[in-house]
């Protein structure tokens, strides 16, 4: 099994634990919301400890820069393009100094070690 997979199902697992947690008796989410607590941190961990690393070590950078900074594609169909959300926006790209797809890629993978952070208080606080 390959990492991606292996997260996607973990992905599929805390999401099953949160529709029990909605639909059961306190008692029952209580239990729920300490395994989705504890799936969540193995599931953290795995990804900032090994996934990650590897993504910014051996991944394409440049891909996932262009990815994120250009047209989406989800199964064929156009979702959307950031250039058009930015112009929105009432960025100045002229104004600004254009940062390049592995910049962008580094920044993603920078971001998502901030996400993890945040649930982790987030988890903490509950």
């Amino acid at each position: 099994m390959d990492a991606v997979h292996m997260l996607q199902q973990d992905h599929r697992k805390v999401e099953e634990l949160f529709g029990k947690f909605l639909t059961g008796d306190e008692d029952l989410r209580q239990d729920v919301a300490r395994q989705i607590f504890k799936e969540l941190e193995l599931h953290s961990t795995l990804e900032e400890e090994l996934f990650y690393p590897a993504l910014r070590n051996q991944g394409d950078l440049e891909e996932l820069g262009t990815l994120e900074q250009g047209d989406r594609e989800i199964d064929g169909k156009k979702m959307f393009d950031q250039s058009e959300i930015d112009k929105d926006e009432g960025e100045d790209e002229a104004d600004e100094e254009e940062e390049t797809g592995e910049e962008i890629g580094e920044d993603v993978i920078d971001s998502v070690y901030e996400d993890h952070q945040a649930v982790k208080e987030l988890i903490g606080r509950l």
